[in-house]
């Protein structure tokens, strides 16, 4: 019988079996030939199905070696999801098929693995075990790994490439307190959520803050938060400000569904901290309730604190609250002019609705999220709100310095000399020389409740010189002081009725002198003034001192006094002791 008239019953899908059947099929043919016997004979019935011999057609043509086609094999990667480099000892097992029974077996049977048209290396560990050289991949992808037998088909396994984070860096922004986050790594891009959350331990809370996602660095750069990505690098900008406890937290991604991150070793590289603001000191340890000026606060993390205030207004910032307050109930409010990391500048005089702030002491307190300052006992931590007090100069010894009272109303000097000290009143005099100013502290003696003594500089007669009035460090007046001439030694205080010759000692000496009658020897009346002539009067150009030629007096208490005149135009004689004269035959 020819072949021709063979009904073959063949697996369109396997092209190995088709070609096996056919070699069948001459090798049945050549045999037949040789016998002169056919290779189908009629039978009666036909073969029960799925046997060697079943029947094909209604001629009773009957296929020969046909054994059914095996149902692909399963086989199960020990790790589903790979890194996107590749795995060299990827292990696979057969669950319904075996690798051989031994080595030998294994290569004889040319067994091989296919993944992406790639040939790969396949190692046999046991008849139901092997090991793949796994290529490197893109993360987020599946890959199919097919095996052959002898060329031939025998099934597959699916991994997935998983993405990883291979480094994370974190930089302090200086400027504001922010964090900025630098991540890299493979298959980034398929990150859909970053979610900042805290790791203090034992915390039951749900303190966590969700970023969002940026458009470009640009947005990035001008958010308060959030991120953006791609394959191989994410950018993370956190917050200066969160709520919750201060400490670290962490850094945690949601990811596509069937996308898997390999987890960084150690985890904490995904960890920041937070710290609480702190004060250090601050920049004036007092404020004029009536006078524009700043305050800057120094400390620590002062970010946190200008940002929350922007975003929280009513909860956050900076805050006065009264030493004796028990709680916050008293606080008030500071605005905040400028900020950076380490300092915050506040605007003084800081108001209170509806009325100033009322002087007193206060404790400057930093509110954020992470909680507010704790009190201390430090003196850095604390300001005084001062009032403005009109101060007047009562005198001035003269142009070579000296003590000057000074008058402050309102009595608050204090009651006594320890109290004063305690309230650090201070002065300072400005001297202006080639257009320069330079400032001198003035000494400040205590003599009572409204008046201290103020030991003032050399200046020239008729001049000024501007004082100004300190409490605490804060300004709380300033006026010009006049410089006085005067007479501040004679060496002959007594004279003889017929006169003589008198050498005097002083300041802004000059114009015209008289005699100035007081009080009589023998109690009458007094006598009119009497001028000096000009001729009588011999003075240095200094004002310094001269000679005075009196004449013939009546016995009694005369004043030796002048009207300044250039250079010393403007200044006024103060009466002191020394310029007083005794004109006495008694003596």
């Amino acid at each position: 019988m020819s072949l021709n008239n063979v009904t073959a019953h063949e697996t369109a899908t396997d092209s190995a079996n088709r070609k096996c059947l056919t070699r069948n099929r001459v090798v049945g043919s050549l045999i037949a030939t040789a016998l002169g016997v056919s290779l189908f004979a009629p039978s009666a019935s036909a073969a029960a199905p799925g046997s060697a011999f079943q029947a094909a057609s209604a001629g009773n043509n009957v296929l020969v070696n046909a054994a059914p086609v095996a149902a692909p094999a399963t086989y199960t990667p020990a790790t589903v999801h790979n890194p996107a480099a590749g795995n060299g000892k990827l292990e696979i097992t057969a669950t319904t098929d075996t690798f051989e029974a031994s080595l030998a077996d294994f290569r004889a049977a040319k067994w091989t693995a296919v993944v992406n048209s790639r040939t790969i290396p396949v190692t046999w560990v046991s008849a139901t075990k092997v090991t793949v050289a796994l290529p490197a991949g893109e993360a987020g992808t599946a890959a199919t790994i097919t095996f052959k037998k002898d060329g031939v088909d025998t099934g597959e396994a699916e991994i997935k490439y998983e993405g990883k984070i291979t480094s994370v860096m974190w930089k302090l922004d200086g400027a504001d307190g922010s964090r900025i986050g630098t991540i890299r790594g493979v298959g980034l891009d398929k990150i859909t959520g970053l979610k900042l959350a805290t790791t203090v331990a034992g915390d039951a809370s749900a303190q966590e803050l969700t970023l969002t996602s940026r458009a470009d660095l640009a947005a990035l750069t001008a958010a308060a938060e959030g991120y953006t990505k791609t394959a191989t690098e994410v950018r993370v900008k956190l917050p200066a400000n969160v709520t919750g406890q201060e400490g670290a937290w962490r850094l945690a991604t949601t990811y596509t569904t069937g996308f898997q991150l390999a987890a960084i070793s150690p985890a904490t590289k995904l960890d920041t901290k937070f710290v609480a603001p702190k004060l250090t000191r601050l920049s004036a340890a007092a404020f004029n309730t009536a006078t524009t000026s700043d305050v800057t606060v120094y400390g620590t993390n002062l970010g946190a604190v200008a940002e929350a205030a922007t975003t929280t207004p009513a909860s956050y910032g900076v805050f006065l609250r009264p030493v004796a307050a028990v709680d916050a109930s008293t606080d008030i409010k500071a605005t905040i002019k400028s900020s950076k990391q380490t300092q915050i500048v506040i605007a003084t005089p800081v108001t209170s609705v509806p009325s100033p702030i009322a002087t007193g002491a206060y404790r400057v307190v930093l509110k954020s999220g992470l909680g507010e300052t704790v009190a201390s006992s430090k003196p850095t931590e604390r300001i005084e709100a001062v009032a403005s007090a009109d101060v007047t100069g009562l005198a001035n010894i003269g142009g070579n310095g000296g003590g000057a009272r000074l008058t402050v109303a309102g009595s608050i000097l204090g009651a006594d000399v320890k109290t004063f000290n305690s309230l650090r009143f201070s002065a300072k005099s400005k001297v202006t020389v080639n257009g320069k100013d330079s400032f001198k502290t003035i000494a400040l003696k205590y003599i009572d409740k409204d008046t201290v003594e103020a030991a003032i500089p050399t200046g020239t007669p008729g001049e000024t010189v501007p004082i100004t009035v300190y409490r605490n460090g804060v300004e709380i007046d300033s006026f010009n002081l006049k410089y006085d001439a005067a007479i501040t030694g004679l060496t002959k205080n007594v004279l003889t009725t017929a006169g003589g010759d008198v050498k005097i000692n002083g300041v802004g000496l000059s114009g015209t002198f008289t005699l100035k009658n007081i009080a009589k020897a023998d109690g009458s009346a007094l006598s009119a003034d009497a001028a000096l002539a000009a001729d009588k009067v011999k003075l240095d150009t200094k004002g310094k001192s001269g000679t005075l030629t009196i004449p013939a007096l009546a016995e009694g208490v005369y004043q030796i006094t002048f009207a300044p005149a250039s250079p010393f135009a403007g200044a006024n004689q103060v009466f002191t002791s020394k310029s007083v004269l005794t004109v006495s035959n008694n003596g």
